[in-house]
């Protein structure tokens, strides 16, 4: 570890080593990632795996469309296999009211580029043969949403962002951060202080505490939110299934992971629960009932980092010139973190990023300009 760089980036998830391996591509080299624990320990490495732009709101659709053409490419992009497969997502509907709004939601998504369509009940087990159509009414589909596995993702950037020459720090807890009267950093870690010029705060559940030691009040939750993966099964799912808060996909590994929501708002802990088991196995066995005497392999739990209006906090902070946000996904983080990765990457660089995200900086909150999205899984 050096004593002073040109970048800090607080968060060794997809969120922080995009945005290193961007700065890096741009020639701006001279940057450090600095992770608590070990890389995609945080909210990266408990999620669920999907990645989709089937969203109701324009500012996210603008961005999950930028950011799946990356993910295709992604794998060769970095040099590392990121396991992504355009999987699709399939959303089961129960109820007439549920049917009309997703026709409306499509007809929003095809005007912004998203080419979804509605699914009666044949079409959709043509999608997914195992599906009992008697738990729904009509289906939601859109064929390039997807998946890729995580730990394969921070993998695949973290060695390219390296082979650039980024600097990654694991157990390199950050506990404090002053500010200097030069307009720059002091960044005080457990492994020794550093100073720079911009420190970019992408440490996900730790966001909060992070902004915190600059005055920033970032005004989130943590919710607990539980995932479940079966022993590898011969591979027969297909798309991401999605019902209310319920869903689930089959990895290249051939385990089903998936989640459901058990209503943890404001969690303090991320233990694994029965009452969650309980409650995936019945919504998931109801859709495709071939699950039932499937093994559980294991359990786990994250936290979605739930901002006022579901949306991230993306780019600088007024007050606090240098200090960059890329956190508050509530739930999105790991799809949106190679476009999310590339416009941090061009703010910090450039001074301005390549596709408009003012919508989506801090100030919206006092400003009372909150956005709006109802695709909220889980």
């Amino acid at each position: 570890m050096r004593s002073s760089y040109d970048c800090i980036i607080v968060g060794g998830g997809i969120s922080g080593l995009a945005i290193a391996y961007e700065l890096a591509k741009r020639g701006y080299k001279d940057v450090a990632v600095l992770e608590e624990c070990y890389l995609g320990s945080g909210s990266t490495g408990r999620c669920g795996s999907g990645i989709r732009a089937q969203f109701t709101g324009p500012d996210q659709i603008v961005l999950l469309r930028e950011a799946e053409e990356m993910w295709v490419h992604m794998s060769d992009e970095l040099g590392y296999d990121i396991h992504f497969k355009a999987c699709g997502y399939l959303f089961l509907w129960d109820t007439p009211e549920l049917v009309e709004k997703a026709k409306h939601d499509v007809e929003f998504q095809n005007k912004h580029g998203v080419m979804s369509c509605i699914v009666d009940r044949q079409e959709a087990k043509e999608i997914c043969p195992s599906l009992n159509t008697d738990s729904f009414l009509a289906g939601q589909w859109y064929d390039k949403d997807g998946m890729a596995f995580p730990f394969d993702t921070v993998t695949g950037y973290a060695q390219a962002a390296r082979r650039l020459g980024v600097d990654i720090l694991t157990t390199t807890d950050v506990v404090g951060i002053e500010g200097t009267a030069a307009h720059t950093f002091t960044v005080h870690t457990t492994q020794g202080n550093i100073e720079t010029k911009n420190v970019v705060n992408a440490a996900g559940p730790g966001s909060k505490g992070i902004a915190a030691m600059l005055g920033v009040d970032l005004p989130y939750r943590l919710d607990k939110h539980q995932i479940m993966a079966t022993e590898p099964l011969e591979q027969f799912l297909g798309p991401m299934l999605v019902k209310n808060s319920l869903y689930y996909l089959q990895t290249h590994r051939g385990n089903v992971v998936g989640g459901t929501d058990t209503g943890d708002k404001n969690a303090t802990d991320i233990d694994s629960t029965f009452e969650f088991l309980t409650k995936f196995a019945s919504e998931a066995c109801e859709i495709v009932p071939r699950l039932a005497g499937v093994k559980l392999m294991r359990q786990w739990a994250g936290y979605y980092v739930v901002s006022p209006d579901a949306h991230p906090v993306l780019g600088p902070i007024d007050e606090v010139p240098g200090f960059f946000q890329a956190n508050g996904y509530s739930g999105h983080g790991f799809m949106m973190g190679p476009i999310v990765g590339r416009l941090l990457a061009e703010y910090v660089a450039d001074g301005k990023p390549s596709i408009d995200i003012e919508h989506y900086n801090f100030r919206r909150f006092a400003r009372g300009e909150l956005l709006t999205e109802k695709a909220i899984i889980g």
